[in-house]
């Protein structure tokens, strides 16, 4: 296990020098990973397309689904036939198609992106008090626009590894937020 590191290191150094690095970065990326929204929290897929000849600008299309923990109380009949407790753990589906910016291109070891994104979120909320035992799960829908901010870094040319962060507001105006850790393939 100790020689991991410095085989990793020569591996690189050697790989960097015998070919042309930016050659070795693909356009395409498929990424996994968890992430925390207005949702829940979940598990998320991602895929990226570098679109311009000078690798700065990206499609990105990614989807997720989300559940939280909702502790409903339920009093059928009113309040004076007693409450009962349940845990529900409702599910919400996201997609967020947006357009990322690499500054300074999106070849290389480590690289910063910005970027715009529109969230859309469908699925059930729970209400946290109701009186009929059918009402606590309605429908819900989430969606707005979102700043993203993210690092990337590249352990080799063909495995990303991200941490992003989204921020906005959403139609009702609510804030929007999402915290993301990917990894994944690139070719």
């Amino acid at each position: 296990m100790k020689f991991l590191l410095p085989l990793l290191i020569f591996y690189c150094a050697i790989s960097c020098k015998a070919q042309n690095l930016p050659a070795l970065y693909g356009n395409h990326s498929l990424t996994a990973g968890v992430l925390i929204n207005n949702g829940g929290r979940g598990i998320g897929l991602r895929y990226e397309l570098l679109f311009s000849g000078n690798h700065k600008w990206a499609l990105v299309l990614p989807v997720a689904i989300c559940s939280k923990k909702v502790d409903v109380h339920v009093s059928p009949g009113g309040a004076s036939m007693g409450i009962h407790e349940e845990t529900v753990y409702p599910k919400m589906y996201f997609f967020s198609p947006g357009i990322r910016f690499y500054p300074t291109t999106s070849r290389g070891v480590s690289k910063y992106a910005i970027g715009v994104s529109a969230m859309i979120g469908i699925g059930k909320g729970a209400r946290e008090r109701y009186t009929n035992p059918d009402d606590h799960l309605y429908s819900k829908t989430i969606t707005g626009l979102l700043l993203t901010q993210s690092i990337h870094l590249h352990f080799t040319p063909h495995i990303p590894f991200s941490i992003e962060l989204d921020m906005g507001y959403g139609s009702e105006d609510i804030p929007l937020g999402q915290l993301g850790v990917n990894i994944g393939y690139r070719w």
